[in-house]
């Protein structure tokens, strides 16, 4: 409580100088004092020329996280704008690209749906997977052009692999094994196909079923 009331009078004091903005970085990240802080600041803002302003991974935040409550009641306290930033669409990722890499028409298209494939237009995987193709030479640099060649050797890179089981070993090792046997399938899964696979592999329904909600959460 003593800091939360040095910090807030602080705020207060510079904000009555000159307009204050406080940029929070990752608050997916944010133990629930830093939380309990960003609540008491944020009620403060309708008071004096302080804006906040906090980024997350919405991907991150689970309904056991404790950000999630936190979100609804910023919301209701204090003045609040929440901008989303969705998933890049095709067209957003070949305009990305060619800003970055000059390819051909035809090269640029190949290039584009290649990386939305592996990516589902996930900006972070997008960039990976780029870098991988540059690190595997089947993206190469020519003066001011980039040339293209095979994308059929290039593979997911390994920081997003690690990024992804990094999120699966949190979520038990059923959920593991279904996911696993969902991967397997392919990018589309039918359930009954899924369900069939699985009781071969020893998962009852019910495990399926819990570990498919945890997974979507």
């Amino acid at each position: 409580a003593d800091l939360f009331r040095l910090v807030l009078s602080a705020v207060a004091r510079i904000s009555a100088e000159q307009p204050l903005v406080c940029i929070l970085e990752d608050i997916h990240w944010a133990d629930q004092a830093s939380l309990d802080l960003l609540r008491a600041m944020a009620r403060a803002t309708g008071a004096g020329r302080l804006q906040l302003v906090a980024t997350y991974r919405d991907d991150e935040v689970s309904r056991s996280h404790p950000l999630y409550p936190l979100l609804p009641a910023l919301v209701r306290e204090a003045p609040t704008h929440r901008l989303a930033l969705n998933r890049l669409r095709r067209n957003d990722l070949a305009a990305f690209i060619s800003r970055t890499m000059p390819f051909p028409d035809a090269d640029l298209e190949r290039l584009s749906e290649h990386v939305y494939r592996l990516s589902s237009g996930n900006p972070f995987f997008a960039v990976e997977v780029l870098r991988a193709l540059e690190d595997a030479g089947a993206i190469t640099r020519d003066g001011d052009r980039w040339r293209l060649g095979r994308l059929d050797e290039a593979h997911i890179p390994t920081l997003v692999r690690q990024v992804i089981d990094g999120r699966i070993a949190r979520l038990g090792d059923e959920t593991r094994r279904g996911l696993e046997i969902a991967a397997v399938i392919g990018h589309e899964v039918p359930m009954s196909l899924w369900i069939d696979v699985a009781h071969d592999a020893g998962l009852t329904d019910e495990a399926l079923a819990d570990g498919l909600e945890r997974a979507i959460d």
